[in-house]
């Protein structure tokens, strides 16, 4: 045990070999020639480039990022698409309810708004909730060139308009509008596919019907 203990100010054994090393390259160096210098650093160089250890890790860390990128902007394309689609068969189901005259017989206009949204949220795929990002607007028109669409987002505040519910009787022409807010998870991708500066994107879906006489 005492041969293994290093006495404050004395250096240990490792130490005066490291010191031993160092004086011998330092004196080879010295009387080694100009060209000798020049070559040794030549395979020096050559040994660093050639070393290919750990060059599937750093080319793995270079390209993950990206990649990741590329793989989730993918998927909520294509997940974008989807709530797009269900939208669509959303807004024509839930037109359908309208025009045989079911939702005119649900009740009040609270009730009729209910019986409405409970047809169009049956419709739709898990990606588009029914929620505050989803509003809705069913207005009547005398014919149908009196059609019009009325912007559905704010120009103040970006937000959705609120929700216009006005399905008419027996013989109307309406217009039936959803539309939804879709937030965009992925980074740089709502740049691009976002509308502003909020990164989300609007779905809109539209059907012009009229009501069968009930």
């Amino acid at each position: 045990m005492r041969g293994n203990l290093v006495l404050a100010g004395q250096p240990s054994r490792a130490c005066g070999w490291i010191r031993v090393l160092a004086a011998t390259v330092k004196r080879t160096h010295s009387n080694m020639s100009l060209r000798d210098r020049a070559t040794l650093f030549r395979e020096s160089l050559r040994s660093f480039v050639c070393d290919v250890r750990g060059v599937v890790a750093i080319e793995f860390a270079l390209v993950m990022l990206p990649f990741s990128l590329l793989i989730f902007g993918i998927i909520e394309v294509a997940v974008l698409y989807l709530g797009a689609i269900s939208l669509e068969d959303g807004v024509a189901s839930a037109g359908r309810e309208i025009r045989t005259g079911r939702v005119a017989a649900a009740g009040n206009g609270d009730q009729q708004l209910a019986a409405f949204q409970q047809a169009l949220c049956a419709e739709l795929a898990a990606v588009v909730a029914c929620n505050n990002n989803l509003t809705i607007e069913v207005r009547t028109f005398n014919s149908f060139a009196a059609v019009t669409f009325a912007p559905l987002i704010d120009p103040v505040t970006g937000e959705l308009v609120p929700t216009v519910f006005n399905p008419g009787g027996g013989g109307s022409i309406n217009l039936v509008r959803v539309a939804y807010n879709y937030n965009i998870m992925t980074p740089l991708l709502g740049q691009y596919l976002g509308q502003g500066s909020t990164g989300t994107r609007t779905l809109e879906s539209a059907t012009v019907i009229q009501n069968e006489p009930f």
